[in-house]
């Protein structure tokens, strides 16, 4: 089953401000989070907080690589 992607341009103005702000709401928590996760990584370890920054960014925008890997992988797998 492949799942559609939502055309937002048929959605009113009001609308598509909610979900921009629901998903702006949703970044701005996460990015707190990520200040008080480096703050206690860097105090652990030892390391200056922009390394624990750099650290914890190079994992997050590998994160994203996981699930391609993994279907391109499996995708691999089963023409074998």
């Amino acid at each position: 089953m492949r799942l559609r992607r939502p055309d937002f341009t048929d959605w009113p103005l009001r609308d598509n401000a909610l979900v921009f702000l629901a998903v702006a709401a949703i970044v701005w928590m996460a990015g707190s989070r990520l200040a008080a996760q480096v703050d206690a990584l860097s105090a652990r370890t030892g390391m200056g907080q922009g390394v624990a920054g750099l650290v914890l960014l190079g994992v997050i925008t590998s994160l994203s690589e996981l699930p391609v890997s993994g279907s391109v992988s499996a995708a691999l797998g089963r023409r074998r």
